[in-house]
């Protein structure tokens, strides 16, 4: 807030790593879908915490601090954190297919988006009239919520309703096959290691 009013997509860019890094770690490389949420999480994170905001746009300013509402004023800056959840909601659905198509979920991958998306909806529709007074409820409790209800859809949709893509299928047994393939070359080394029909050979012979 000492350098820009841009401290709103700052924080959200901190946090929109998360899922770009565990994507990695478990992957090793980097594909459309954690980009998809780390938009989300960017733009997400930026809109509520425009929300929350809202409250100090007067000291703010007392302070020479800047934000999206200290700049910009209480209606444009519930526009921009509209635009911003707008982004995000995009986002998620989109993620939401790319889950549905490459890795088998089905019902509770949209179940969950759409709730979330609910729940963003209903932040601005509780704020949209600038009543400060339902700051809180708007952004603690249905955040809390939004996240809660997509999480636990998509685990309810990876142990009751995936089904695995014929990719997977396929991989999974040409994994098998390299297992077996690698499990028979050790044992072929193994067993001509310790075979006694070679002997040695004396030295300055052949």
């Amino acid at each position: 807030k000492r350098f820009s009013w841009l401290c709103h997509l700052f924080l959200g860019l901190g946090l929109s790593l998360a899922p770009v890094g565990a994507f990695l770690a478990v992957h090793g490389s980097l594909e459309w879908l954690p980009v998809l949420y780390a938009i989300a999480v960017v733009s997400w994170v930026a809109g509520f915490d425009i929300i929350y905001a809202l409250q100090d746009i007067d000291f703010d300013k007392s302070q020479q601090l800047q934000s999206i509402p200290a700049r910009f004023g209480m209606k444009r800056a519930l526009w921009i954190s509209g635009i911003l959840h707008t982004l995000c909601a995009l986002a998620i659905l989109w993620a939401a297919w790319l889950l549905h198509r490459d890795y088998g979920l089905n019902d509770g991958i949209y179940i969950g988006s759409i709730l979330f998306i609910v729940l963003l909806a209903f932040q601005h529709f509780v704020i949209g009239r600038g009543d400060l007074s339902k700051v809180n409820m708007a952004f603690f409790t249905t955040n809390g919520m939004a996240s809660i209800a997509l999480a636990a859809a998509v685990i309810l949709d990876f142990y009751c309703w995936i089904e695995y893509p014929e990719r997977f299928i396929k991989a999974s047994r040409d994994e098998k096959r390299v297992v077996t393939k690698s499990k028979l070359t050790t044992d072929l080394i193994s067993n001509v290691a310790s075979d006694n029909t070679f002997e040695k050979v004396p030295r300055g012979v052949g």
